[in-house]
């Protein structure tokens, strides 16, 4: 009757059972520095700045700054190196990705009125920006683990059902494995794809004091993950679980932003970004092949499927944090000027609802419980050597928005979508920023370099049980991924 009850139940329920959890959700709401080579290297640090094509996704008040039209092109070469190191009983494993891609493009349009004492300026621009790169390998290995996938199954699962059809549970469900026994299990995953942005924009200025933007954004995603985890247990037997999933889709943001400017070298901003909607599709595949597996004193060979191999398709949407930029900027006479971003991102409103757009109130929930409010910051300067040479350099730190208790409360269940069991919790990240700019008549070029040093904790799944003392074994692998993006921006100014 069990057994009936679980396929029951993957039939009725398989739709929400394919839908992204609040862990899924981080990929699109996290970013690093990006834009133009100038605002790269200055970490992004632009909200009180403006005067360049990257603030139109930060705080389109800067759009009001410009006094001439301008267009530009960057590209950037990103390579990002994952490096894991499970605890306690696991092994060291790295790798690295390397590619070129489009960065930023934008496109002003100035209109001065002659009126300093009043509208001096109206302003429009287009730019596209490349907000994210997916692209990653992650490599994981653990030895003599005495903790299996078949221990923390999720009752009623699709997943706990393909186990049972490969013999790996009894009757009972419980798993075949003795109670002291080990395994040994790996992870690889192949990450790929982007999210870019497209932003139309329009701001002024009035008597060179009050600066006012607005931005519409429209976003698209392209999304790529394959992964594959496999368990060797200790007295023989093994299994893979392989699972490949594509999310495509489009969004759509809006931004607002006001620049005071009180006295001649001071500056303050503030921007908000509305929530980004997202229309998204998943397409995916999972399989389950188990070898060597004995039961009742037969040894099983099995391959288990879902959709009988064929790809599945599930439709929803997704709401990502408001976000608030506040800055100040101070101008260094004529040869530079310091800055400081604090970006405040609200982790705890994310949502996701159905294709019909009924809200999933138990992930809102997981949202609320696993996540919390954060204040980036970012902090820039640039230095004019010259008429033609000018230097920069940046800072940027990236809080956790993953609650503490996520990870040090035993009874802090984590929720994973049905057949992809792992998660990753954020740790924050720390961004170094330099860069180089070459200005000429008319034109220039800028060069930019940044480090970026994040740390995860990569589940394979969620760890429910304890040792005999009572204490949950620590399940997880510690990653250093660490991004270095080379950009480099031709513009002309007309």
């Amino acid at each position: 009757m069990k057994r009936l009850y679980i396929l029951l139940a993957v039939v009725l329920l398989g739709l929400n059972l394919q839908a992204q959890e609040s862990f899924d959700l981080l990929k699109y709401s996290n970013m690093e520095p990006y834009g133009t080579a100038r605002a790269m290297g200055m970490a992004n640090a632009f909200g009180a700045l403006g005067g360049d094509v990257s603030s139109l996704n930060i705080n389109p008040a800067g759009l009001g700054i410009y006094r001439s039209g301008e267009l530009t092109y960057t590209h950037a070469l990103s390579t990002v190196g994952v490096s894991s190191d499970f605890r306690e009983t696991g092994g060291s494993l790295s790798d690295r990705k390397t590619r070129t891609v489009p960065a930023n493009f934008g496109f002003v349009t100035a209109y001065r009125t002659e009126d300093e004492e009043s509208f001096a300026n109206f302003n429009f621009a287009v730019t596209y920006n490349r907000l994210k790169n997916f692209s990653r390998h992650t490599a994981v290995r653990g030895f003599n683990r005495p903790v299996s996938l078949l221990d923390n199954l999720v009752q009623g699962s699709g997943l706990e059902d393909f186990m049972y059809q490969a013999f790996m549970l009894d009757d009972n469900y419980n798993p075949i494995l003795t109670a002291e026994e080990v395994v040994d299990n790996e992870q690889y995953m192949v990450e790929s794809g982007r999210s870019d942005v497209w932003d139309f924009g329009f701001g002024f200025n009035y008597g060179y004091f009050l600066y006012f933007g607005v931005a519409v954004g429209i976003q698209s995603i392209n999304y790529q993950l394959d992964t594959y985890y496999q368990e060797f247990f200790e007295l023989g037997g093994d299994f893979r679980l392989t699972n490949e999933l594509q999310t495509t889709g489009n969004a759509v943001n809006a931004k607002f932003g006001v620049i005071l400017r009180p006295t001649a070298p001071l500056r303050l901003g503030l921007a908000v970004h509305t929530p980004t909607y997202y229309s998204l599709v998943d397409v995916s595949r999972t399989t389950l092949s188990a070898s060597g597996i004995v039961y009742d004193g037969v040894t099983h060979n099995t391959v288990q499927k879902t959709g009988n191999g064929f790809f599945s398709s599930y439709a929803y949407h997704l709401k990502t944090p408001t976000r608030l930029v506040y800055s100040a900027a101070w101008q260094l006479g004529r040869k530079g000027f310091i800055s400081a971003d604090l970006d405040h991102i609200f982790y705890s409103a994310m949502q996701e609802k159905d294709a019909y757009g009924y809200l999933y109130s138990d992930v809102s929930a997981d949202v609320k419980s696993n996540f919390r409010d954060v204040l980036n910051l970012h902090l820039g300067m640039e230095w004019r050597f010259s008429d033609v040479v000018s230097g920069r350099c940046g800072f940027a730190r990236y809080m956790s928005p993953v609650r503490e208790e996520v990870e040090t409360d035993d009874n802090h269940y984590v929720t994973t979508p049905t057949y992809t069991p792992q998660y990753s919790v954020d740790r924050g990240a720390s961004v170094l920023t330099g860069g180089l700019g070459l200005h000429f008549d008319g034109w220039y070029l800028d060069f930019a370099a940044t480090y970026s040093m994040r740390d995860e904790h990569f589940h394979p799944f969620y760890n429910a049980r304890t040792d005999t003392y009572g204490n949950r074994f620590t399940n997880y692998a510690k990653l250093d991924v660490n991004t270095l993006n080379i950009a480099a921006t031709l513009g002309f100014r007309f």
